[in-house]
């Protein structure tokens, strides 16, 4: 056969061979791909008010008389003093008499909270109430009710109508009565007026129902005064309308009891929704706040009726009773910590009883961090229920998919929403083989972990000297089932960065344990000196082969080394080093060191700080309590002020929320006068990092310098104070850094589909900080960025971090149908603070491209190789038919 012969077949062969790889280079597929869609939280603005009323949100908080702990209030039958008032223009309706409120607290049965609250602590609490006849205020209730520039507060507070409708009913009622703990002061006293309620109705001169305190019973006279009556002090309340339903009792009794709002108070979300008293619950019936919620499992373990069952050990095909009438509670522990514990509670919620209007019945999962205050954060609440139908409800805790129910796959760490923690870290916790709703339900609860080992966390001083040792001890814990044996743990420590060339040799910087059991913890402790001024940041790292939660092996921390001047440093561990001028042991009001274990205890490190707050005692003389320092020898400087301080200087029982004490820090200059150099009011319940530059307040030369923190006492309640530890002078002035550690950054996907990484976002500066994202993506890719709560775009993703925290984030890179195979794309992910651009870290995710014909990416040029090789046919045609026409010339 000729060239010219095997032309065509060439052709043929070449189409064949290349056809598959021209299919391969166009990244057809038999199908398309699905896309991974964000799904995000979407915030519902749901207030406190009843459903469907327009007004202001309720304002309330926890409770004002703190003596005694949750827990221990709750048991036996309280005593109330109810006092029914009515107002010069409001006249209470024919069918409210004594006997109706009689019956709203006292039945045994019916809609009475009474009856309420026995069912949901089991028999062993409730409620016996002296209801006094009504009594008439010299006042409107415009003059009561009208609000200003907060909420019934145009005239002045309104626990002022609390004080008249005392002195008023004083004459017909013993107040003595109601001291069942001897205290001194009434247990419960309800005030309800005639009228309607604010969080009703659009009226603003209404009073809206709350619970409070009578700080001032006489604004008479100077200071604030105790209402008192036979002897006893009058303090906190509750207040209703005559025309709430029993549901909004026993809410405020709640709060009575120490309970605190589980609505999100600002709005921005619905809390918990219907499936607590404390949130939305109360209004919970047909007519509304009828049939209000029984207390959560949360709610009942606080006030002592349930004790969880702690779940150490698989629970299988485990029977869970309904909660209305058997205390069986289980508590799935993620951690245990000083500031409070992270949980998951388990309960059966039938509807029954008081729980017989919620909207549907089986398990409901809590995740619960009692470190958190409140449910104002929807990111990271106090109590938060874990939804069934979150993967397409959303955050709305209001409908029967909430509860787990009929569901062999159940909960766990791959569902949606998963049994991840705070921070998206894993904690393998799984409630499976769930059975249809019922008195009775079963599911099996584990925590099927055999290999994980954990960094809990890293204890280091948070400042030291330059040239001093620094001592630094990691806890470690294995949390799987399995003993192992030989794990290497380590510490490597690097000045200012994270770079190779930034560390630092720490003398035994792997250290080997040689049997390491289940669920036992290590204590592994390191040295190393700080020879110069900087940050020094801490990595401890546990290694296992397999890890199955790898996102916790490893921790970051740092230390900064600094030059005290005159060595003017104090952890406030080596006893007083300061005085508090005209300070008395009998003060009620008292500037104390505290410790930890203490129940206003809170220290930054290690275990003791300075408190000023209530230690109870009489009055003080005095307007400002001052806690004054030794007098320092200070250059002219840079110098700066640095310490880290928590405060709640407000009252938080009022309705305006508008009302705080102050608290100042001063400086005293060669004996000159006191010059203010800070100034706080409100609260902040969460240490932060204070640093005052003081240059510009000295003189040329060496000056003599003294420090004082100074606080007023007329506003903060019992629980509230201002607490100040690690306190030093510094020619250099705290600072913030964030830093990324990557847990998966390399990943090998399909064409068209998403790539999931993970890191860890951890703040190793001084403040707390708030991290934004930016990624730089190759053509035609997108990504969103995934914690434990939502999914966002990357530039809309923003993390809040204390000093020394970290959080687990999932990048998920989405790459487009047509992308090359072979081809492999390395993907910049920075992370930088809100408030200092330039402190920055950079995460890099690594997409491969699947290649399983091994071209390494060749496949883009076959579309001109086939061109080629056409063309290299088409030149071997005309040849041989060139050569052909000259043989047949030759030849005749």
């Amino acid at each position: 056969m000729t060239l010219r012969g095997k032309a065509l077949p060439l052709l043929i062969a070449a189409l064949l061979v290349a056809g598959p790889a021209l299919i391969v280079a166009s990244g057809l597929a038999t199908s398309p791909l699905p896309t991974t869609t964000a799904m995000k939280r979407a915030p519902q603005h749901l207030m406190s008010a009843a459903p469907g009323a327009v007004g202001v949100p309720e304002v309330e908080s926890g409770p004002a008389l703190t003596t005694r702990p949750l827990g221990t209030r709750a048991t036996g039958t309280a005593c109330v003093i109810v006092i029914p008032v009515e107002f010069t223009d409001v006249t209470h309706a024919g069918a409210h008499t004594p006997g109706f409120f009689d019956s709203m607290i006292n039945a045994p049965s019916g809609q009475s909270v009474n009856a309420f609250y026995r069912e949901n602590s089991y028999g062993t609490f409730g409620f016996s109430g002296a209801v006094a006849n009504w009594v008439r205020s010299t006042h409107t209730m415009a003059y009561y009710g009208q609000d200003g520039s907060g909420v019934d507060d145009a005239t002045g507070p309104i626990y002022r109508l609390v004080a008249e409708a005392v002195r008023l009913a004083d004459p017909f009622v013993d107040f003595s009565t109601c001291d069942q703990n001897g205290d001194g002061v009434v247990d419960h006293i309800v005030v309800v007026h005639a009228g309607g309620a604010q969080e009703a109705s659009a009226n603003t001169n209404l009073i809206w129902s709350h619970r409070w305190a009578v700080i001032d019973g006489n604004p008479a006279l100077p200071g604030d005064q105790q209402l008192t009556a036979d002897g006893r002090q009058i303090y906190g309340y509750v207040m209703i309308s005559e025309d709430s339903p029993f549901g909004v009792l026993a809410h405020e009794f709640g709060h009575d009891l120490g309970l605190p709002d589980l609505y999100d108070t600002d709005g921005s979300s619905p809390g918990i929704g219907v499936w607590d008293v404390m949130a939305s619950g109360s209004w919970n019936g047909n007519p509304r706040g009828t049939s209000p919620s029984d207390f959560s499992a949360w709610s009942k373990s606080k006030l002592g009726w349930v004790v969880p069952i702690d779940v150490t050990s698989p629970l299988l095909s485990h029977s869970v009773p309904q909660v209305e009438n058997n205390s069986a509670v289980f508590r799935l522990t993620v951690k245990t910590a000083p500031g409070g514990d992270e949980y998951f509670l388990v309960e059966n919620r039938e509807q029954s009883g008081f729980d017989a209007a919620q909207p549907g019945s089986g398990l409901l999962i809590w995740h619960v961090d009692d470190s958190v205050p409140n449910n104002d954060n929807e990111a990271h609440r106090l109590v938060d229920l874990v939804e069934s139908d979150e993967a397409t409800a959303g955050d709305s805790p209001s409908d029967a998919g909430d509860p787990w129910a009929a569901s062999a796959a159940g909960w766990g760490p791959d569902s949606i929403p998963n049994s991840n923690g705070y921070g998206n870290i894993r904690t393998g916790w799984k409630v499976r083989n769930i059975s249809p709703a019922g008195s009775v339900m079963v599911a099996d609860l584990s925590r099927e972990v055999d290999d994980d080992l954990a960094v809990l966390k890293v204890l280091h001083p948070y400042a030291i000297l330059v040239g001093q040792p620094v001592d630094v001890t990691v806890t470690l814990k294995n949390q799987g089932g399995r003993t192992q044996s030989n794990v290497a743990a380590s510490l490597r420590v690097f000045l200012d960065s994270l770079s190779p060339a930034s560390e630092i040799p720490v003398p035994s910087g792997t250290q080997v344990i040689p049997t390491f059991t289940a669920t036992a913890f290590q204590n592994l402790t390191w040295q190393f000196t700080a020879g110069s001024q900087g940050r020094y940041i801490l990595d401890a790292r546990v290694n296992l082969t397999g890890d199955e939660i790898p996102e916790n092996n490893e921790r970051l921390a740092h230390v900064t080394s600094r030059a005290f001047v005159d060595s003017f440093f104090d952890d406030v561990e080596s006893g007083p080093m300061w005085t508090t001028p005209g300070q008395s042991g009998t003060d009620a009001y008292q500037w104390r060191i505290v410790d930890d274990s203490q129940s206003y205890g809170r220290s930054h490190s290690p275990t003791h700080a300075w408190r000023f707050g209530y230690v109870g005692g009489l009055p003080s003389l005095f307007a400002y309590h001052t806690l004054v320092s030794a007098t320092a020898s200070v250059p002219q400087g840079p110098l700066y002020l640095v310490y880290y301080q928590t405060y709640d200087l407000s009252r938080t029982e009022t309705p305006t929320q508008a009302e705080t004490d102050h608290g100042y820090v001063d400086i005293m200059v060669d004996g000159g006068p006191w010059q203010q150099v800070a100034h706080y009011y409100g609260k902040n319940p969460s240490w932060q990092a204070v640093g005052l530059n003081l240059t510009s307040y000295l003189p040329p030369g060496v000056s003599t310098l003294q420090i004082r923190f100074n606080a007023t006492s007329n506003i903060m309640p019992n629980t509230g104070g201002w607490w100040v530890d690690d306190i030093m002078l510094t020619t250099t002035n705290i600072s913030r850094a964030v830093a990324v550690t990557p847990v998966v950054s390399d990943r090998t996907i399909e064409p068209g589909a998403e790539a999931v990484f993970t890191l860890k976002v951890s703040n190793i500066g001084d403040f707390d900080d708030e991290f934004r994202f930016a990624a730089v993506l190759p053509s035609g890719w997108t990504a969103v960025l995934v914690n434990s709560t939502s999914a966002s775009a990357v530039t809309d993703a923003r993390v809040r971090l204390a000093s020394d925290a970290e959080s687990t984030v999932q990048f998920r890179a989405q790459s487009p149908a047509g992308v090359l195979r072979g081809s492999v794309e390395q993907i910049p992910l920075t992370v930088s603070s809100t408030t200092d651009a330039n402190q920055r870290a950079v995460f890099v995710a690594t997409a491969r491209i699947n290649d399983p014909l091994g071209l390494g990416g060749i496949q883009k040029y076959i579309v001109w190789l086939i061109v080629l090789g056409i063309a290299l046919v088409v030149v071997i045609i005309l040849v041989d038919h060139a050569k052909s026409r000259r043989f047949r010339g030759q030849i005749r």
